[in-house]
């Protein structure tokens, strides 16, 4: 039997006392065990104490590292199992997770205790590997079972290292396209970086810091074997934090340094060529219009389009499409970001349009502080997009409502 920390006492004990502590868990676990069961587990992840620091970290960089730690206990003795607590939303369904995974390790002939790590070290690496994909704005967030993590199984090899992959190859969606999160998408811009007095690597570590999900390298002046070396070590930035790297334009450059993916425009390589030298694993990306643009990236090979100039800008001659040009390749229905004179000013009403995120430039590299300014952004995104969820969720209870009222007449 498991049960989650953090729940009231009395659904589990017949106490009125919550679990708040550890002591709390080895009490809880000693008193259900008296019910019969051959062992409990305790889940720890929910404890009041642990979110209350997690509060904390949120508003100090310097705050203690945080741990969920899980009690067994078979009537003899207790066992504490404990990992890095994983910071994100995508949680729900670890609960049933862990359990399946603790029976299919007693299946494998393992002891009690044995199980339970083996299904603990699984569920911390899943939960690592899908923090950062963007799983809908509803109300509920699952995590993904295989996302972002090598194909060990910790339960049939329980001392094989659980190790993230050199690239991460996520599973496909339904509709066989990478997923991406396109929610805080930066693009570097040396002329920036130039002005700021900073070198690529220190630009986009700000960006990082800040919240950015993805990281287009657009390096326009710069060698072949300069980028490959500079790309590299960007991708030694953001691999660990399964933040994809997206090259600009350069095919050869982001197969050399095994780049996360290629972002092309309308007269680059085409879109085929690019899938065909990538290879069905890599993010293709297609800076587009039209619908029609948008329609053929997508018949071609790309997993996202980047839609835009959305409103004037000063970083890049493109003329504008405007909302009602998004809103029209929005529903051609390939995952889209918009870029051009967006940012926070303007998140909602662009979101709005049907767009999985914003793409920044000088909004983010030109700011006096690019963590800062990448942070403020990426607040405004996640409200927009969680504002957008809600309305969703209310019109889809609506019309639900007109329905059963109409079987019911």
């Amino acid at each position: 039997m498991h049960c989650g920390a953090g729940c009231p006492g009395d659904l589990i004990t017949g106490s009125d006392q919550p679990i708040e502590t550890l002591g709390d868990m080895k009490a809880a676990a000693a008193a259900l065990h008296k019910l019969g069961c051959q062992a409990v587990l305790i889940k720890g992840g929910h404890l009041a104490q642990q979110q209350q620091l997690l509060q904390q970290q949120q508003q100090s960089s310097a705050a203690a590292a945080i741990e969920a730690t899980d009690i067994l206990y078979d009537g003899q003795r207790f066992y504490y199992y404990a990992a890095p607590y994983i910071r994100t939303d995508n949680t729900h369904g670890t609960g049933c997770t862990l359990a399946a995974a603790i029976a299919t390790a007693l299946a494998h002939g393992q002891s009690p205790v044995e199980a339970v790590q083996s299904a603990k070290d699984y569920l911390t690496t899943v939960l690592a590997g899908s923090k950062g994909l963007g799983l809908g704005a509803g109300p509920q967030h699952p995590f993904h079972h295989g996302a972002g993590f090598s194909r060990v199984d910790p339960i049939l090899n329980p001392k094989a290292p659980v190790l993230l992959n050199p690239s991460p190859k996520a599973p496909k969606t339904p509709d066989g396209l990478n997923p991406v999160d396109l929610r805080m998408y930066v693009v570097t811009d040396s002329g920036c970086n130039k002005r700021a007095g900073k070198t690529l690597l220190q630009a986009v570590q700000g960006a990082v810091a800040g919240g950015a999900t993805v990281v287009q390298l657009r390096e326009k002046d710069i060698d072949g074997g300069d980028f490959v070396r500079e790309a590299t070590a960007v991708i030694q930035l953001c691999r660990p934090l399964e933040i994809p790297v997206i090259i600009n334009d350069r095919v050869d450059v982001a197969i050399a340094c095994d780049a996360d993916g290629v972002h092309v425009g309308q007269s680059d390589i085409p879109t085929r060529l690019v899938r065909q030298m990538l290879g069905p694993d890599k993010i293709v990306g297609v800076s587009t219009k039209t619908p029609a643009e948008a329609a053929k990236a997508a018949a071609d090979g790309a997993d996202y389009v980047g839609v835009g100039a959305v409103f004037p800008t000063s970083t890049k001659d493109s003329s504008v499409v405007g909302l009602e040009g998004l809103r029209a390749t929005c529903a051609i229905g390939i995952p889209a970001v918009a870029i051009g004179g967006v940012g926070a000013h303007n998140a909602a009403e662009v979101l709005g349009s049907g767009v999985q995120g914003l793409a920044v430039v000088s909004a983010v590299f030109a700011a006096p502080d690019v963590e800062v300014a990448t942070r403020k952004l990426r607040e405004a995104v996640d409200l927009a997009l969680q504002q957008r969820g809600q309305q969703q969720q209310q019109q889809q209870q609506c019309f639900e409502h007109v329905v059963q009222a109409a079987v019911v007449a």
